[in-house]
């Protein structure tokens, strides 16, 4: 196979009409990178049960459209999937029924839990300030997302307008937490002119007595800022 063809592939195999369709600049590079996720046991969950069964040798890279305008990659790979409707687990392997996009597929647990491991103590972006730039390009991407995806949005503003009005969105039940203290608050004490002048249990409650920002509390609190508003605050 030449190296540099652009186009759609599928990938087939032995056993049964199974099938997966992809779309890359590189098809040649691409089945390589297939072929590395099924040897480090990264492929989605479908279709790497499959190969874990049957084995990789009975499995057949085909492509099935050149496409030289890479602006049509995922247009045409769309098509593709849509005729042979292989997000379907009955006829195919792919999970994403919308080519180039996660919207909408449930994450397998070992995913969710991988992914939970490799933010915890993750403080990459902690104290970070964005700048005018990056602040006007999250404000367009998040726009953008949100006009192509307007049944999210009615339902996330649903969810909020019903927080907002104090209804329960919790399959129809009040949140588990509900009249409980949550065990992760912790109690803080505030000083002013290094004399203790209060000791208040969470955060929250400490931005409302005081009239203080959120985030300014718990940046002092951390020690990443030295005081808010001539208050000094650390954790119990």
């Amino acid at each position: 196979m030449k190296r540099n063809i652009s186009g759609i592939y599928s990938i087939t195999n032995t056993v049964n009409d199974k099938i997966y369709i992809g779309s890359a600049v590189c098809c040649k590079q691409r089945f390589i990178g297939h072929r590395h996720d099924f040897n480090k046991n990264k492929h989605n969950d479908r279709f790497q049960n499959f190969v874990n069964k049957y084995g990789i040798e009975t499995l057949i890279f085909t492509i099935i459209e050149l496409v030289n305008d890479k602006n049509e990659l995922i247009n045409r790979e769309q098509f593709w999937i849509n005729n042979h409707e292989s997000y379907n687990s009955k006829k195919g392997f792919n999970i994403c029924k919308i080519a180039g996009s996660i919207l909408g597929v449930e994450m397998p647990q070992t995913h969710k839990d991988a992914c939970k491991k490799r933010m915890l103590d993750n403080k990459y972006s902690l104290g970070r300030k964005w700048s005018d730039r990056e602040k006007k390009e999250i404000g367009e991407r998040t726009k953008k997302m949100w006009e192509e995806n307007p049944d999210k949005l009615k339902r996330m503003s649903n969810k909020i307008s019903k927080l907002k009005k104090g209804v329960p969105i919790w399959d129809n039940k009040t949140h588990p937490m509900l009249g409980k203290i949550h065990p992760n608050r912790k109690i803080v004490l505030v000083y002013k002119d290094n004399i203790l002048i209060d000791e208040i249990l969470g955060t929250t409650e400490v931005a409302k007595k005081y009239n203080l920002d959120h985030s300014a509390i718990s940046k002092v609190c951390n020690g990443i800022s030295k005081s808010t508003k001539g208050l000094t605050m650390k954790y119990k």
